[in-house]
């Protein structure tokens, strides 16, 4: 009898490597899964955020981003009014206005983080077309 006992303990000695490669084999699957989720599939979407904005999305993203301090027409509010030429009369280079909506100035806080490259782009071009110079004058603070 003693033998045979020799034998289960052998037998469940050679089971355990077994029971614990699968164990290590599922934390490493699990491991690369969460690295997936973590660090791969956010790089895709930064790139597809980085893709060409519509120009139909700059209003939304104006309203949403700037109406607030800037005027949901322009006209100013807690930050300087945009509408009428006013952006474009202060930052005649359109990259000196990106680069004020970039990293923020005085009261204006930074949106490098809360938009992308294209985005902002969008807005100031927004800002300087539609909402600005191709506005009639006093167009803006008439309707609302």
């Amino acid at each position: 009898m003693p033998v045979a006992r020799g034998r289960q303990r052998g037998k469940r000695a050679s089971s355990r490597p077994d029971w614990l490669i699968w164990v290590v084999a599922a934390a490493v699957t699990v491991v690369a899964c969460v690295l997936m989720a973590v660090v791969v599939i956010p790089a895709l979407t930064a790139e597809e955020e980085e893709a060409a904005v519509d120009p139909a999305d700059a209003p939304f993203l104006y309203e949403r981003h700037c109406g607030t301090c800037h005027g949901l027409e322009g006209q100013g509010n807690l930050g300087p009014e945009l509408a009428d030429g006013a952006v474009a009369a202060a930052y005649p280079d359109v990259d000196d206005q990106i680069q004020v909506i970039t990293d923020g100035r005085d009261q204006m806080p930074p949106f490098d983080n809360a938009l992308t490259d294209n985005e902002i782009r969008a807005i100031a071009e927004y800002t300087r077309g539609a909402l600005g110079a191709d506005q009639p004058a006093g167009s803006g603070s008439d309707s609302g």
